[in-house]
C-alpha cells in the first residue's frame, strides 16, 4: 500500500503497472530481472 503523498500520479502508476505486467507476460524466466521472479 502506497502512501498518499506518493509522487506518481495515477496515470505513471498504472503505466508501470502494465509495463511490469506485460513482462512478466512476455519475457521467459530466466531473462527476467531478479525482483520480477
Amino acid at each position: 500500500m502506497r502512501p498518499k503523498h506518493y509522487p506518481l500520479d495515477c496515470r505513471q502508476v498504472c503505466r508501470a503497472a502494465t509495463e511490469h505486467l506485460q513482462a512478466h507476460l512476455t519475457c521467459p524466466p530466466e531473462t527476467r530481472p531478479a525482483a520480477m521472479r
